[in-house]
């Protein structure tokens, strides 16, 4: 891996950890899940893999420590690799709308990802579906704000992302 590729990946770890602090009086509406999208799709699966580690393990020292702190590097994990996978198919890839619907999914699919992780452990109730749907204002409130977030973050990086492959 080349300093350059390096310093663009700390960059964007950068950002994404301190949009996650500066945002997280705002229940689940952060950049982070928007962010890794965005890698997955244009600049692959092992970068968006690092960023994510990264960006939950920095920021967790900062939010807080916890089991679910792998949970929610799994849970990226798992939308990274979705993302990738669908960046091979060229209409999703060059469609902003088809990757902010997506981004929308993405925010629900993670809650219901982690509530499978930690139902277990957190949950006073035996049933599954209590618990999760207990929680899914919270993940509609993460689709909507990954839905503004692509809209108002993606075609900056978009256009950083061109000078950085130039330069």
């Amino acid at each position: 891996m080349s300093n350059k590729r390096i310093a663009l990946l700390a960059i964007l770890t950068g950002a994404t950890v301190l949009g996650r602090i500066v945002m997280a009086p705002v229940p689940n509406v952060q950049p982070v899940t928007v962010i890794l999208i965005f890698l997955s799709i244009y600049m692959g699966l092992t970068d968006a893999l690092i960023v994510n580690a990264l960006v939950i393990f920095i920021s967790n020292m900062y939010l807080g420590f916890g089991p679910w702190t792998f949970y929610q590097i799994l849970s990226y994990s798992i939308i990274i690799f979705l993302s990738f996978f669908l960046s091979k198919i060229k209409k999703f890839k060059n469609s902003m709308l088809l990757q902010t619907i997506f981004a929308v999914f993405c925010g629900i699919l993670y809650g219901f990802v982690i509530s499978i992780f930690t139902a277990t452990m957190f949950s006073k109730t035996s049933n599954f579906f209590v618990y999760y749907l207990n929680g899914l204002y919270f993940d509609i409130m993460h689709g909507v704000g990954n839905a503004v977030l692509y809209v108002l973050l993606i075609p900056p990086l978009k256009v950083a992302l061109r000078k950085y492959k130039k330069f």
